[in-house]
């Protein structure tokens, strides 16, 4: 339903807690355009991660069926941490920070070596395995 401003009603989330979120972050003049299009983007989110989430819940729900428990009756926020577009968009936005990862081991001031080589030497008097180590 469409009001005479021409705003859709029918939304769960409100329009003023999206623009007190964005007033924390930014420090321009936030337009009722930009707030719709968050309102929007969010509920498109969270519409996606409630399916998914009743998705997970219901395996759960099979899953203690198969053990003899009963079955939940509310929806819980393991359900929704574990819905698939949850865990697909939280570690899309995690990928930034994972550190350096090189395939090979750096040495400074030469060249990358391999990390299949070996790099220990052996002790001289520790050669055959038979041996015990001194």
């Amino acid at each position: 339903m469409e009001s005479d401003n021409g705003i859709d009603n029918t939304h769960a989330i409100p329009l003023n807690s999206i623009r007190r979120i964005m007033e924390r972050h930014c420090p321009y003049h936030i337009s009722s355009e930009s707030t719709i299009e968050l309102r929007n983007l969010l509920e498109k989110i969270g519409l996606e991660i409630a399916r998914d989430a009743v998705a997970e819940f219901e395996k759960l729900n099979r899953c203690r069926e198969k053990q003899g428990l009963r079955r939940l009756k509310r929806l819980n926020a393991w359900a929704v941490r574990n819905s698939n577009f949850f865990i697909t968009f939280i570690n899309s936005h995690n990928n930034k920070n994972k550190g350096f990862q090189s395939e090979g081991i750096v040495i400074p001031g030469s060249d990358n070596m391999s990390a299949q080589t070996i790099a220990a030497k052996p002790d001289n008097k520790t050669t055959d395995d038979m041996m015990e180590v001194v």
